[in-house]
């Protein structure tokens, strides 16, 4: 009746014809629908969905659910994210409840994920003032620290700590694990192809850190020693400086200086090989490269501060000045061949490695 909604509300400023008032009082309550059928309010209903990924640990209690973090990331939606993030923090046991399906993210492997549906995890850390101990440790870890330090929620967002914080991830993941090493490559890459390079000292510093100066020095030194030798780089040993070798072009720009292209799209697929994790649904309209002066990687070396000095600067110029000791130094990668097999007889022959020059 009418006469009850004027009541609830007597006290309540608003400005609301009867007729709406009464539609919006009506739409936060139950509404029975014959004998058995109870409908809700939408918000209702996302607040009950939240409570219950809450009680089953997002889903890793029900039975009937194969893959949980797939499952929730490719099914809550926003309202979903805010009452979750807003329940846990009720009590401690929730918490530390919370902190648990963190941690359950380094074990969740093989998916591509809506990174919309991954805002989950990012906003219960954020909520919760959680931090990673190593990113190194899961490719889920990598990118939670990404979003977390830069403030971001996807690839197309640009604030001041965005190139700075894959520039030192790209350091830390050096010497780390191939899966560590594409990791980051990752996410970088996918950055890289929203483009609006609006400071390329910031993007170079990126690229820059890639570079292991000792390794790149020890293998100009070489070729210039054995100049019909052919300087090897392992696709298994190095996974960084392999791709970074592999995806650079150097050329001569338009205004006559010396530059280096870099293909995201080789780094990216190559990274996508060793990492099966990964964001879906992302659309965006691809940048495939940039094209940085020599020079501006020779200050973002040494304005990383990694122990680079000028003669190590010196030190590594032949391989972008002379395209002699640049040919010396190749990537290599190890292809496995299939087992061949016959109608008539099936011999199980050993697998064979190839190396491949690229």
């Amino acid at each position: 009746p009418q006469s009850i909604c004027n009541k609830v509300a007597m006290e309540v400023s608003h400005s609301l014809s009867e007729s709406e008032l009464r539609r919006e009082l009506i739409q936060g309550c139950l509404i029975e629908k014959g004998a058995n059928t109870i409908y809700f309010h939408r918000s209702l209903q996302e607040f009950l969905v939240a409570e219950y990924l809450i009680e089953t640990d997002l889903l890793k209690n029900d039975v009937s659910v194969s893959n949980w973090f797939l499952s929730v990331t490719s099914h809550v939606t926003p309202e979903v994210i805010e009452f979750i993030t807003a329940g846990v923090v009720v009590s401690q046991e929730r918490r530390d409840q919370a902190l648990v399906w963190l941690s359950n993210m380094a074990n969740a492997t093989g998916e591509r994920v809506p990174i919309e549906g991954f805002s989950l995890f990012l906003q219960l850390a954020s909520k919760l003032n959680a931090r990673v101990n190593d990113p190194n440790e899961s490719p889920w870890f990598m990118w939670l620290t990404f979003f977390l330090h830069s403030g971001a929620n996807n690839f197309s967002y640009r604030g001041r700590n965005t190139f700075p914080v894959l520039t030192d991830l790209v350091l830390g993941a050096k010497g780390s694990s191939n899966e560590a090493q594409a990791a980051i490559l990752y996410i970088a890459m996918r950055t890289m192809f929203h483009g609006e390079f609006k400071n390329l000292e910031e993007v170079a510093k990126v690229f820059a850190a890639m570079i292991p100066v000792k390794r790149l020095k020890e293998a100009i030194e070489n070729a210039r020693q054995k100049k019909s030798e052919r300087q090897i780089i392992q696709y298994d040993k190095n996974f960084m400086f392999w791709c970074l070798l592999s995806s650079l072009h150097v050329e001569i720009s338009n205004d006559s200086t010396l530059a280096v292209k870099f293909d995201f799209s080789k780094i990216h697929h190559e990274a996508t090989r060793i990492v099966n994790e990964g964001f879906a649904g992302e659309e965006f309209e691809k940048v495939f490269n940039v094209s940085l002066p020599v020079q501006t990687i020779y200050r973002a070396l040494t304005a990383l501060g990694a122990n680079v000095s000028e003669k190590d600067i010196d030190g590594i110029r032949p391989f972008f000045n002379n395209p002699e000791i640049r040919k010396l130094i190749v990537p290599l990668e190890i292809e496995h061949r299939p087992v061949i097999s016959t109608p008539s007889k099936v011999m199980q022959k050993p697998e064979r490695e190839k190396l491949r020059a690229k």
